[in-house]
């Protein structure tokens, strides 16, 4: 069995190749990268609109 590879050795190999590929890694990645730039754009949004609006004075109000 000198410079052949087993069965299960192959089958180890073949597996950690394909949960490892650093081409699907690097989309998940991006993937995740995105999705925290919208969501803290949008925090960002969310919190100036509520900035704004805690800034507006209310209006007088008349006593009759």
């Amino acid at each position: 069995m000198s410079g052949r590879l087993s069965d299960e050795h192959s089958s180890l190999i073949e597996y950690q190749l394909s949960t490892n590929n650093p081409f699907k890694m690097r989309a998940e990645i991006r993937k995740r990268e995105d999705a925290f730039w919208a969501k803290r754009e949008q925090l960002i949004k969310e919190e100036q609109h509520e900035s704004l609006a805690s800034e507006q004075k209310p209006k007088k109000r008349r006593v009759s």
